[in-house]
Parts: structure tokens; C-alpha cells; sequence
């Protein structure tokens, strides 16, 4: 019987997880999409040193959340 208890407890943590990293990766992937339409905006515009400098950010924003 314990060992139903100690599966459901693993399967419950492993959901919360799954669940946070959803989270995390919604989180991340609209704030790098919020950078990329402000780049584009910028481009339209015809402000391109903007728009390249936005970009920039972008992908490094990018760069720093593939490292966790």
C-alpha cells in the first residue's frame, strides 16, 4: 500500500514540474515574442539601427534563457 502512496507522490511532483516548466517556456517564448514585434515595428518604421539593437536583445534574451 506505501508504495501506491510513494507513486502517487512522484507522479503528483512530476506534474507540478511539468507543469512550472509550461509555465516557464510560455513566460520566456511571449516576452521574446513582445521584443520581436517591437523589432518589426521599428523595421516598418524605417528606423533600422532601432530595429537592429531590438533585435539584438532579443536574441540575446534568447541566448540566456537556452542556458537553464
Amino acid at each position: 500500500m506505501k508504495r501506491n502512496w510513494y507513486a502517487a507522490i512522484i507522479l503528483l511532483a512530476l506534474c507540478v514540474l511539468l507543469f512550472r516548466a509550461g509555465q516557464y517556456v510560455d513566460r520566456t517564448t511571449a516576452g521574446m515574442q513582445r521584443q520581436l514585434e517591437a523589432a518589426y515595428a521599428l523595421a516598418e518604421q524605417g528606423d533600422y539601427p532601432a530595429a537592429r539593437r531590438a533585435y539584438s536583445r532579443a536574441a540575446n534574451r534568447a541566448l540566456r534563457s537556452t542556458q537553464v
